[in-house]
């Protein structure tokens, strides 16, 4: 099989340094084809030897996935790279799965456009953003990743190359499989290239932050503001949270509890009227665009020691989710629309078993009163709790059952986001 894959990669397959693990497991080799035919013929390697693989992107998002399982090779798309059309007249773009994020932004900002993806952190890659579906401040304006994709072109992992959607929605018919990929881990298919719609450029964006006290119903004023017309991005921090970041300014308030952040992006008319509104009800301070890159760096935050997790709930349970929460020790980042919450603890004593027992005893409190599911994003890969990152996610029962259809020999990314042993026993 060793020799199969040579063939087909030649200098594109090495070997991983010596001591270096991938999701805790150290995987011998690294496979990255640079075409979509390569990658077609690697898989069809894979699938006839029934060898599972890891696939990964920039590899900034590994901390929420489980460990992987039984695995030799790590198949990196970053050699898929580069942007084969970008159309200024219509505001569509195709460009291939290992395209760094940062090149992306750039290639449409100088053609007059937005790419409307904004995930944690910059260092990631365009198929990355799309196996995870991972949103950020901008979810509130740009919307779900999956929104922005009008087709993708995969390679299954028996290696047949097909492609859904389309460069315009009228030319499709049948199912969006695209959104099914989007947001599957990779465990479905590898994405190879993907056709995106753009934003146009808004002629007026101007950014808010406040500081609030309880009383003063914090969570229903960034509500109220995540419904605003011109509103792109509303966040709502634990203050110990917003002190950690000299972006988001000094609080107003020597006693504040929670930090409001506020973008409003669109006409003049519409964001004047809108800054207008929040000045009638709060004192705000204005802010650069760097505060809300910053709230994406904060959304991010990879937890070496305590952990990381993204609740989700509806609105209406926000302020006693939120509440729970801060009083069990979690810094607290909330998004009202649509609910999310992202949770940190930390371990800064050195009692990691205590400090995460305790964490896990508090979710289960807030799952229990608001009705949330949750996922952990990011936690240290020697944790002493051996916990299923995605054991309160909804939909895992259906993906299960897609994956089985998708990837019967359970190919890629075994054991990443399904117990693999249960799916095989089913």
């Amino acid at each position: 099989m060793l020799e199969k894959l040579s063939d087909v990669l030649g200098a594109s397959m090495s070997p991983m340094p010596a001591g270096q693990s991938v999701l805790g497991s150290a995987l011998p080799y690294r496979l990255e084809p640079d075409s979509g035919e390569k990658l077609s013929e690697v898989m069809r390697v894979l699938s006839a030897f029934e060898e599972s693989v890891l696939v990964t992107g920039g590899m900034t998002k590994l901390r929420g996935l489980n460990a992987v399982k039984e695995t030799r090779f790590q198949l990196s798309c970053c050699g898929l790279s580069g942007i084969d059309e970008c159309d200024a007249a219509d505001g569509v773009l195709l460009a291939r799965a290992g395209t760094p994020l940062r090149d992306l932004v750039k290639a449409t900002e100088e053609s007059g456009w937005v790419l409307p993806f904004d995930p944690p952190g910059d260092e990631g890659t365009v198929g990355g953003v799309l196996a995870t579906g991972m949103c950020g401040p901008r979810r509130l304006g740009f919307g779900a990743v999956r929104d922005s994709v009008l087709g993708l072109e995969t390679v299954l992992a028996n290696g047949d190359r097909t492609r859904c959607g389309a460069r315009v929605v009228k030319n499709v018919t049948g199912y969006d499989m695209a959104k099914l990929y989007v947001g599957s881990f990779g465990t479905l298919a590898v994405i190879e290239g993907a056709w995106l719609r753009l934003k146009p450029k808004p002629n007026s964006v101007v950014q808010w932050s406040s500081s609030l006290n309880d009383s003063d119903d914090p969570h229903g004023l960034a509500l109220a503001a995540s419904r605003r017309s011109s509103a792109r991005s509303v966040a709502l921090l634990s203050e110990d949270l917003a002190r950690e970041e000299p972006a988001f300014g000094e609080a107003t308030r020597s006693n504040s509890s929670w930090r409001l952040l506020v973008e409003f992006s669109g006409d003049r008319a519409a964001t004047r009227n809108d800054t207008d509104w929040l000045g009638q009800r709060t004192k705000s301070d204005s802010v650069g665009h760097e505060a809300i890159e910053a709230l994406g760096r904060v959304q991010g935050l990879d937890q070496k020691r305590g952990f990381r997790v993204r609740l989700h709930l509806l609105p209406s349970a926000l302020p006693k989710a939120c509440g729970l929460l801060r009083d069990a020790g979690f810094r607290v980042l909330a998004y009202p629309e649509p609910a999310v919450i992202y949770g940190f603890l930390d371990d800064r004593e050195g009692r990691e078993s205590e400090c995460l027992g305790f964490g896990f005893s508090a979710l289960e409190t807030v799952v229990e009163q608001t009705k949330a599911t949750w996922v952990i994003e990011s936690m240290p890969e020697a944790s002493p709790f051996a916990r299923d990152k995605f054991e309160m996610a909804s939909g895992v029962p259906l993906m299960n059952a897609l994956k089985l259809r998708f990837d019967p020999q359970l190919i890629l990314n075994r054991g990443c986001f399904f117990d693999s042993a249960s799916m095989v026993n089913k």
